[in-house]
């Protein structure tokens, strides 16, 4: 499309340089060009990618650029190159799409045609198309957008308990996070290009000069390279908690690490006591502390229960903790009859009594940290809720 070629004995002082600002902010482009000039990198063409313009190594010195819609869609014509060469202007390129033509001038009073309605150009027909689509591309992020919140709300049952104890691998987490990152990056680019396809449309509709949107705001740039600093904070952590051991480690039980209530405190037969720390990069620390007899996995990957368990989640994000107690409270309420204690010492305190063996489970949330008990011993559990509550205490002292 564009009749450019590279500059000879230039090969190894060719860049490309990535726009600024849209690439249909025409007065936005012709300052950026005219930038570069003065930092020494001349354009010499607009083939092989929409953002980023071909520059070659040159002279420090000013010149002057001018972005000109395209009347038809090839290169200007060999009458039309010299009438621009007699107001000062060299043709330099097409640009990516071929919307425009890009003159360089070295002289600042180069003279530019006053601007005329150009309803009948290939540029404005393929703007007009352009912001269409745009429109079209919009209306999919958002039914994504609400196709994916529909199904962590109603097809996945416990999204939040099952974003925080995943396991999940460093790979995975930053895959997403980069994902979330580019798409809301995505989504402000697109934004600002749709702003500037209006404002160009109607420009070459109503043959007047066209106002500039502007250039990227810092915090696009900051979105930009969040994914690599995140990533390079995650790896780091990772390899200072000793790599594999920062995900999943089975410790023999240790009271100073935290305290347990065991079957036997009431009136259950003690068994072999096993303790896991587990973490997840979105999820914190979780602590479990199983006792006797092996229960089941209870629907949940690599969670295996016991006849008595401690479950104790503090993740890193805090607010994470309320909707994550009403994940665990649906996980283990079915077939259950639920009491609602009345505690000052805690925000949310359940017990829960399986109608069909008599398992007796607790659950408290309070600051950022989720208490889950569960256990086949005969005492009731409300007598000795002070005991856990005395634990959620402890956690949140050394948190």
């Amino acid at each position: 499309m564009n009749e450019s070629f590279l500059p000879q004995g230039e090969e190894k002082k060719a860049k490309d340089f990535r726009l600024p600002c849209s690439r249909y902010d025409a007065p936005a482009i012709e300052n950026w060009l005219t930038e570069k000039s003065k930092d020494g990198w001349r354009i010499y063409a607009w083939t092989d990618n929409a953002i980023k313009p071909n520059f070659t190594r040159s002279e420090q010195h000013e010149e002057h650029y001018w972005v000109e819609p395209a009347w038809e869609d090839a290169a200007p014509t060999q009458e039309e190159r010299e009438r621009h060469e007699m107001l000062g202007w060299e043709f330099v390129c097409r640009s990516y799409d071929g919307v425009y033509y890009i003159w360089r001038a070295a002289a600042s009073g180069a003279h530019k045609s006053r601007p005329k309605p150009m309803e009948d150009s290939y540029a404005y027909r393929e703007i007009k198309k352009k912001l269409r689509n745009s429109y079209r591309w919009f209306v999919v992020w958002i039914i994504a957008a609400a196709f994916l919140l529909y199904w962590l709300v109603f097809r996945v049952n416990t999204p939040v308990w099952t974003a925080v104890t995943a396991p999940a691998t460093a790979k995975n987490v930053l895959n997403l996070l980069s994902i979330f990152v580019s798409c809301s990056v995505a989504l402000l680019a697109d934004r600002r290009d749709r702003k500037a396809l209006r404002r160009f449309k109607v420009s070459l509709r109503d043959g007047e000069l066209m106002k500039s949107v502007g250039r990227e705001k810092l915090v696009r740039r900051i979105l930009a390279l969040l994914p690599p600093i995140v990533s390079c904070f995650i790896l780091l952590e990772i390899i200072i908690c000793n790599g594999d051991d920062y995900f999943y480690r089975q410790l023999a039980y240790s009271e100073d690490v935290i305290p347990f209530v065991s079957a036997e405190t009431l009136g259950g037969e003690s068994g072999e006591t096993r303790m896991e720390l587990r973490r997840t990069l979105l999820g914190g620390e979780i602590t479990l502390v199983g006792e006797g007899e092996y229960a089941g996995w209870t629907k949940r990957s690599r969670w295996v229960t016991y006849s008595t368990q401690l479950e104790v989640y503090e993740p890193r994000l805090r607010f994470l903790a309320k909707p994550l107690a009403n994940d665990v409270y649906a996980q283990h309420s079915e077939h259950c009859t639920v009491e609602t204690l009345d505690r000052e010492d805690v925000k949310i305190a359940y017990y829960f009594r399986n109608q069909n063996n008599g398992t007796q489970q607790l659950l408290l949330y309070d600051d950022g940290i989720v208490l889950y008990y569960r256990t086949d011993a005969p005492d009731d559990l409300r007598a000795h809720i002070d005991q856990f509550a005395a634990i959620m205490e402890t956690r949140q002292k050394t948190s």
